[in-house]
């Protein structure tokens, strides 16, 4: 946690409810999740790092996987006014094996914690004679600090967001 604490990093990180049957897996359509992170990265690009672009970078999976979340995102980025609208986000995904990458191996951390976090409800409640959950709440605190929350008409926009259910697009 020093090394995160002290690096120029900024986390993003949804936080979402599992979906009690099949989602949606046509490589035609980006899920929201990934939308909404990308709608992240891309504001903080435009607000804070002006004139720098990103790079999307995933954990890969299996090949036949790392091709359909590849074409979700070219369709995304191309094919839609959302997508098209993100001209500081390189419009191509890497996928990195996270055994052999530092930068994955810390978001992955960082997923653990905030996934730990929110399912024991310590986002809502002090963890009380538990010192496995004092520690990820304290880890928890130090990662919403490297976070990048805004406010837009009105509306405040978190950059550790969770995510419903509902907003996921199901199989039909």
């Amino acid at each position: 946690m020093d090394l995160i604490r002290n690096l120029d990093v900024t986390i993003f990180a949804m936080v979402m409810e599992r979906p009690d049957r099949p989602i949606y897996r046509g490589d035609d359509f980006l899920q929201t999740q990934h939308r909404w992170i990308l709608e992240r990265v891309d504001t903080l690009i435009e607000r804070k790092e002006t004139g720098r672009m990103a790079t999307v970078v995933f954990d890969g999976r299996s090949p036949s996987e790392n091709i359909r979340l590849d074409k979700c995102f070219s369709s995304f980025f191309f094919r839609t006014a959302e997508g098209r609208a993100m001209t500081r986000i390189v419009p191509g995904v890497l996928f990195v094996d996270s055994e052999i990458t530092p930068g994955i191996k810390l978001a992955d951390f960082c997923a653990y914690i905030l996934r730990v976090y929110y399912e024991q409800g310590l986002d809502r409640q002090e963890p009380r004679g538990d010192p496995y959950l004092a520690t990820i709440k304290r880890y928890a605190d130090i990662i919403r600090q490297k976070t990048f929350d805004w406010d837009e008409d009105g509306v405040r926009f978190w950059g550790i967001r969770t995510m419903g259910k509902d907003h996921f697009r199901y199989e039909e």
